[in-house]
């Protein structure tokens, strides 16, 4: 099953005013996907009305080809793991994606910037862990890669048992990890250090992955996604591990 987990429409600052919910799957069927999510931003001046708006659209739909979900991509605030958002607005929704590591954000709880790189990686791993654990997250988006693309880190500089914290964590609570479409292919050219310091350890933990284009632009929605899960599978995922909401579990909820 070809998925594409995150992405934006018009409703999100950063996508393009085309991204009509009609557009976006319009580009979806065209890219070959059998199911997307809609995962616009909920920053905490977001009107939560966006996500009506998103559901009504996608139930004009219905005879579409292809499965479409109503998610967010909420903002992960503190180091503990707490979200933007409320319970109300969550159980409204099909999943909830955790975009983990926009310390760029003013209202985000960030790392020292004046400590060492370890320092600073430790900070963003257990924001990670902390955001594995909060169950309202269903999957989080861009772990690690969001703060590699920032401050141009190796990849080797990632201790492996945090990778294998992780990994178990995510395992254990049900938590999807995102392996985004545009960290393992630059420019069409797989990464091979984010493939051995990242994607291995996931896929031996056995944790769900999910897979996403994260695209604000209608060119890119799953774009690649077929490379991406091809990837995936050949280096060991089984198909289990290939989360959607479909596989949605989690039934305790604070």
């Amino acid at each position: 099953m070809l998925v594409d987990l995150h992405m934006h429409s018009h409703h999100s600052k950063c996508a393009q005013s085309e991204n009509t919910i009609a557009a976006m799957v319009e580009s979806a069927v065209a890219a070959g996907m059998d199911g997307i999510g809609i995962t616009d931003h909920l920053h905490p001046h977001i009107d939560p009305a966006i996500f009506s708006d998103n559901r009504s659209r996608t139930s004009e739909l219905s005879n579409e080809p292809l499965q479409i979900w109503v998610g967010t991509e909420v903002d992960v605030v503190t180091l503990g793991g707490d979200i933007t958002g409320t319970p109300e607005l969550y159980q409204t929704l099909d999943y909830i994606l955790a975009g983990v590591h926009h310390y760029h954000l003013p209202w985000v709880e960030g790392p020292d910037l004046e400590k060492s790189p370890t320092d600073i990686l430790y900070f963003a791993h257990q924001n990670l862990i902390h955001t594995i654990r909060n169950p309202w997250v269903d999957a989080v988006g861009h772990p690690y890669v969001g703060v590699f693309k920032v401050f141009h880190y190796e990849y080797a500089s990632l201790q492996r048992e945090w990778i294998e914290e992780a990994g178990y964590e995510a395992k254990k609570h049900e938590t999807a990890l995102e392996i985004p479409v545009w960290a393992l292919f630059k420019d069409g050219v797989r990464d091979e250090e984010y493939l051995e310091h990242v994607v291995r350890p996931l896929i031996r933990s056995g944790c769900p992955l999910s897979t996403g284009s994260d695209a604000h632009h209608l060119p890119n929605i799953g774009r690649r996604i077929d490379m991406l899960t091809e990837v995936l599978v050949q280096e060991g995922a089984i198909l289990q591990q290939l989360w959607s909401p479909i596989q949605k579990k989690k039934a305790v909820r604070k």
